[in-house]
């Protein structure tokens, strides 16, 4: 049996992919605007580093205007660090004039102010317009006027989106955005996504939900290089099973898009400056010829040890919490966020607690 390389099998992954497709694979380098849209960011050969280690090795960045992608890759890969150097426009050639804006709804932290004040003080920006950004995402004159701090994870998320609309944003960079929404906040962000038509979307999800519903193309980032991928998860997911790639490739690629644009790797220049402003030495290609080498694709395996029994309990049906009418309010408030709870808890219990923003979960 041929022991095939890691880089061969991702090459060959990609072209048994794009034939159980039935489509076209076109060399990223060469692909050109088309029917689907315009680049709006086409660099042919970036090198991306961070902490004297390299993450991206000469691949192709592009996007279409309008595309929703999806970037995946196992930890470390360097999806955040890419994300980061956007938003900043800190990669080589990448294009000054486009509006890049990183929307992070985790920022905002526990102010009294009004949501309308907050964002006028912190754009600058007259309170008209900002009023207006809110009001396009959702609020009401009410919540206009009400605290940050009272906003659940979905209205941060929309106080967040008004920011980038003030921005014009030509891209939107979103980093788990589902994090700390409840449904009803998923789908809205799905929905608003979707709406965007002229506006490029590139976000990192564990949500695949939420993906199916938004992405239009996936990027992949595999052994320093990026490979683009031109449909949805299910699409993948179904036709993945449909190939006989190893057993341990087939494992680690269970979370990205098939394709009909595979990037592929970049020419070698001898001279080339990196996205930390150095020059590749003797050295560091040795590294980087040793780093692809290495598995890619390794998961490291864990398990949450076994708590063992608590002192005085025997069983694992015997409670070990109960509860009985309990109810909560929490200072400030005029009204319970809980009222008459009652519950009990083994230890084999297994508990889900769901509910929406705001009510109580948390408590």
């Amino acid at each position: 049996m041929l022991n095939l390389s890691p880089g061969y099998r991702i090459k060959a992954f990609c072209d048994k992919f794009t034939a159980a497709l039935k489509v076209t694979e076109t060399d990223a380098e060469h692909a050109e605007d088309g029917d689907e849209g315009k680049y709006i960011v086409d660099l042919p050969e970036i090198i991306l580093g961070f902490g004297g280690k390299m993450l991206l090795n000469q691949t192709r960045l592009c996007f279409l205007q309008g595309h929703k992608y999806a970037l995946v890759g196992h930890n470390g890969a360097g999806k955040t660090t890419l994300m980061t150097r956007l938003a900043r426009n800190d990669i080589i050639g990448f294009p000054q004039n486009l509006r890049c804006v990183y929307v992070k709804h985790e920022i905002l932290t526990d102010q009294e102010t009004p949501v309308v004040d907050f964002l006028t003080e912190e754009e600058k920006l007259p309170k008209a317009d900002c009023q207006k950004a809110l009001e396009t995402v959702g609020f009401s004159p009410t919540m206009l006027q009400a605290p940050v701090s009272s906003l659940s994870g979905g209205w941060r998320m929309k106080l967040a989106l008004a920011r980038s609309l003030l921005y014009q944003a030509d891209m939107l960079l979103l980093d788990e955005p589902t994090n700390h929404l409840d449904h009803q906040a998923v789908q809205w962000l799905a929905d608003y996504l979707n709406s965007l038509k002229e506006t490029t979307v590139l976000l990192v999800s564990h949500d695949h939900e939420f993906m199916q519903k938004v992405v239009s193309d996936v990027i992949l980032v595999n052994r320093k290089k990026l490979y683009y991928f031109h449909s949805d998860f299910e699409q993948f997911q179904r036709t993945q099973k449909q190939l006989s790639a190893p057993a341990k490739f087939k494992a680690s690629t269970n979370t990205i898009g098939p394709t009909s644009v595979v990037g592929a790797s970049a020419r070698r220049a001898p001279d080339i400056i990196n996205n930390n402003g150095e020059k590749p030495n003797k050295d560091k290609a040795a590294a980087a010829k040793e780093d692809e080498d290495e598995d890619p694709d390794f998961r490291p395996q864990f398990k949450f040890p076994n708590p063992g029994l608590l002192d005085g309990v025997q069983s694992r049906t015997r409670v070990v919490m109960k509860m009985k009418k309990v109810r909560y309010t929490y200072p400030g408030d005029s009204k319970p966020t809980l009222n008459d709870v009652s519950l009990k808890l083994t230890l084999g219990s297994k508990i889900a607690i769901l509910g929406e923003n705001g009510a109580g979960i948390l408590w």
